[in-house]
């Protein structure tokens, strides 16, 4: 049977007779992804994730032995699978990769425990079932996703936060779409957040604060601070706004406070008003500013 991953592959395929478990991925690909408004590569991509439930040696390899078995995986365990691996296309930033909503005061990564209650793998949004740790760990073996846990120290102890999770771009790669398609719909989500990000800088009444910066540099994901190759990013790799990219370390140092907010302030202005720019221009710029006041 011809197995080529199309965008209606999760039409094509059936179980054996003797399988008596209905899998569900197919009612949530329909609530997940095709009755959302999404790029179309994510509502493919999940048509032609859907085709592992039937397929799996032919589809993902590495998923179906990412459990350390070179027997097939259970249709139960494939199942979780591809409804987690959907949960994740629905949720996740295509720009960046990462899973999680982009809101005005940054990018907010979502819990596994929420990821599995929308793929119907989790009691509530609050509990994570064994289940759902079970497709998470052999998404993760089989190199389908990444996880950096975030931590701080704060008041003399380490806390945690949400782990950040994204998706792989070698994962679309696998499901058959090519280099240049991936690349051109992630700079297209690229100028589409950009843009809602200006909108969400020039929408505030408020004078802008340090932290309102950077988190609006995190949104563009460090583009203004960070060179070109790692515009896209991968997770959690957005440099600080607080460290000038050229110059003398020790003029930075020995800034005062007010002369660093003026310097960060005015290079969000620059990135406001023509993202295009370069981040030495920016610097730049923003260095000429401060020694003309």
């Amino acid at each position: 049977m011809d197995t080529h991953l199309g965008k209606d592959s999760h039409l094509l395929g059936t179980l054996p007779t003797r399988v008596k478990y209905s899998p569900s991925a197919r009612a949530y690909l329909s609530d997940l992804l095709q009755s959302s408004p999404l790029p179309d590569i994510l509502k493919d991509a999940g048509g032609r994730l859907m085709a592992y439930v039937y397929w799996p040696t032919r589809v993902l390899p590495s998923l179906n032995t990412a459990n350390g078995s070179w027997r097939q995986q259970r249709v139960e365990r494939r199942d979780a699978c591809v409804r987690l691996g959907l949960a994740l296309l629905r949720y996740v930033d295509l720009a960046s990769l990462r899973v999680g909503i982009p809101t005005r005061d940054g990018f907010r990564p979502l819990t596994l425990s929420y990821l599995g209650y929308k793929a119907g793998l989790c009691p509530g949004p609050t509990r994570v079932s064994r289940k759902v740790e079970r497709a998470w760990r052999d998404l993760r073996n089989a190199g389908v996703v990444v996880s950096s846990q975030v931590r701080r120290f704060i008041d003399g102890e380490w806390h945690t936060f949400v782990a950040l999770k994204a998706l792989r771009v070698e994962f679309f790669e696998a499901l058959g779409f090519s280099k240049q398609r991936v690349k051109r719909e992630r700079n297209t989500a690229s100028r589409r957040l950009e843009k809602q990000a200006r909108k969400w800088c020039q929408s505030g009444t408020d004078p802008r604060s340090l932290s309102d910066i950077a988190r609006f540099m995190l949104i563009l994901k460090g583009r203004a601070f960070g060179s070109s190759a790692s515009r896209h990013g991968s997770v959690g790799c957005a440099p600080s706004p607080q460290s000038p990219p050229t110059g003398p370390p020790q003029t930075w140092s020995n800034w005062n406070e007010e002369t660093r907010r003026a310097y960060t302030l005015k290079c969000a202005d620059l990135m406001i008003q023509d993202p295009t720019l370069s981040p030495d221009t920016v610097h730049r710029t923003a260095l000429t500013w401060l020694q003309s006041r």
